[in-house]
Parts: C-alpha cells; sequence; structure tokens
C-alpha cells in the first residue's frame, strides 16, 4: 500500500471518527420538556432540582406547602391560579436567582409578617404574570434586578399593614409593573433608589392604603394610567426627572404630593 492510499484511508477514518462523535453529542443534547408536580415529584422544589434549562415545571391543582428557590432558567406554571396554590407557612415563599424565569397562574401565600411572596434578586428578563399575593409583605421585591416583569398581580391582605407595601422596587432598573391590582397595605407600589421603570395601567384602590405609588430617591420613572383612591395619590420624596402622565387620582380623598419632581 503506498504512502498516498494510506494518508487517504486515515483521513476517512478520522473523518468517520468526527462525525460519529458530533452525532453522540448532538443525541446527548436534551430538548426542553415538561416536568410535572406531584405526577413526576410530589414538591415543586425537587421538580426544579431535577428540571434542565429551558424546561418547563408544570404544577397541578392543589396546594402545596413549601418553600423553594428558583435557580434555573425555567417556567413555573400553575394549572389554574386560583386553585394552585403555594403556602410559605410564614416564610419567604419563592426565591427567584436565576435569569429568565417565568412563574404564572399562581396563588403565593402565608409568606407571614416579615415572608415575601416572590422575591427577585440580582436578575434579568424574568416574568411575573397572572399571580394572586395572600399575606406576604410584600407581595413581590424585586432588588437589584434589570428587565423584570411584573403584570397581572393581585394583593389582599387580611390585616392593615400601615407601613408596608405591596409591590417594591429596590435598586432595580428598566423593569416594567402593569395591570396588577393591590389593595388594604400601607403602600401600593414602591419604587426605592429604582430608575428607568414604567409603572402603568395598575389598580389601587381606596381600601385601607395610605399611599398609592411612592418613589423615594428614584428617577427617569415613567408612571402612566394609573387608578389610585388611596389618601396620598403619588408620593415622591428626592425623586427627579419623573414622567407622571393621566393616572386616574380622583377615587375617594386623594392628594397628589409632589416633594420634588
Amino acid at each position: 500500500m503506498n504512502r498516498n492510499v494510506a494518508s487517504k484511508i486515515i483521513m476517512v477514518l478520522l473523518l468517520m471518527g468526527t462525525l460519529t462523535l458530533a452525532f453522540k453529542i448532538q443525541l446527548g443534547r436534551t430538548e426542553p420538556t415538561t416536568i410535572v408536580v406531584p405526577d413526576d415529584y410530589p414538591t415543586i422544589q425537587e421538580a426544579i432540582n431535577n428540571a434542565n434549562e429551558g424546561d418547563t415545571v408544570f404544577v397541578k391543582e392543589g396546594t402545596y406547602y413549601e418553600n423553594f428557590v428558583l435557580n434555573k432558567t425555567i417556567s413555573l406554571v400553575g394549572q389554574k391560579k386560583d386553585t394552585t396554590v403555594v403556602d410559605g407557612n410564614n416564610s419567604n415563599v419563592i426565591v427567584v436567582t436565576a435569569d429568565s424565569v417565568q412563574i404564572t397562574n399562581l396563588t403565593v401565600r402565608n409568606g407571614g409578617s416579615e415572608g415575601i411572596g416572590i422575591f427577585l434578586n440580582y436578575t434579568l428578563h424574568c416574568i411575573i404574570e397572572n399571580v394572586h399575593s395572600l399575606d406576604n409583605w410584600p407581595a413581590i421585591h424585586v432588588d437589584h434586578s434589570q428587565n423584570v416583569t411584573v403584570s397581572g398581580v393581585s394583593t389582599y391582605y387580611t390585616a392593615i399593614l400601615g407601613s408596608r407595601c405591596g409591590i417594591l422596587l429596590t435598586r432595580s432598573d428598566n423593569n416594567t409593573v402593569t395591570n396588577s391590582y393591590i389593595k388594604n397595605i400601607g403602600v401600593g407600589i414602591s419604587l426605592q433608589y429604582s430608575h428607568d421603570n414604567i409603572v402603568v395601567s395598575n389598580d389601587v384602590p381606596r381600601w385601607n392604603v395610605y399611599v398609592g405609588i411612592e418613589l423615594l430617591e428614584s428617577s427617569r420613572n415613567l408612571i402612566d394610567s394609573n387608578s389610585i383612591g388611596a389618601d396620598i395619590g403619588i408620593q415622591l420624596v428626592g425623586s427627579s426627572n419623573n414622567r407622571i402622565v393621566n393616572n386616574d387620582l380622583s377615587a375617594g380623598f386623594v392628594t397628589h404630593t409632589l416633594q420634588s419632581s
């Protein structure tokens, strides 16, 4: 066998080996899948632990007494908002530490006097929508996070909580809070040291709410088309360059307090 023929055979064998390896790697990749609670795993945390990035954890109707951490890019979807319940037993109910997480169709309750319903901590591009929060303080806390959307969240508190708030953003920029309903709480929506956010089309009725929307040391936010019936409609403290337009402050005895523009 001459050298040219031997070289060609070696090249063919190397090519076949490369193609075989690539094929095996391709087979090793898994497509996003849906994990069902409690069919596949009895708890939501176990389902999350066994999920891969991009998977969906689907939670059937029922009450789940647990606190869990979402540390992967997955979707957490309840079967039906009103009857798919996560009960936190007086502690933070859901903590999100991963980017691009989506939570929808759940009732989150009983975080207790210090427990947060859904706590997003240093996250990007997460979506919280169609969630009901009961007795969590606050219902949603977005902390050091960006490009988060909070939409269609309803909150209620069985006790009157003078200084606590429903939806809280701290040191978080470029987020959106929209189409949410908050009552029986000291402050409806609070932005603290947060900039370039959009707060639009939310409803904070006159139902034991002292301040509808407050901005503390927050700038360049858009506050648009909200319906507010609180004693103080919109309160700005140490905040500047915000755009406040088209808000309905007529429900109840409302004072539009602008401590700075």
